[in-house]
């Protein structure tokens, strides 16, 4: 969320800007409300998300249990399908926007 600050030891200090959440924040709203309409788990719908970008090969969630790691697991996998036409039905543009503001931080 815009607002929102990182120690300085953290890499999200230095990546996600004010400018790069908010601008984030607007183009993923409608994405996140039609994933909660279809019943995708926040999870489920982020997740599926960044493993539906063209030129991702990989996902790397975080994962603290072995429950988190088969939820994960099965979020990428069925999660990504079911993500695919939220993506399509979302501005031509948005998915690059946002992969271009995060290209921009490094």
């Amino acid at each position: 969320m815009p607002g929102r600050s990182f120690e300085g030891s953290d890499h999200r200090s230095f990546r996600l800007s004010d400018e790069i959440l908010r601008d984030s924040v607007e183009l993923l709203d409608p994405f996140w409300r039609d994933a909660a309409e279809m019943g995708l788990s926040p999870t489920e719908a982020a997740l599926g998300y960044a493993a539906s970008v063209p030129g991702v090969s990989t996902v790397i969630p975080g994962i603290r249990t072995p429950e988190q790691a088969e939820q994960n697991a099965a979020a990428v996998v069925e999660g990504s399908e079911r993500v695919r036409a939220l993506v399509e039905a979302m501005p031509a543009d948005a998915s690059e926007r946002i992969v271009a503001l995060m290209h921009e931080r490094g």
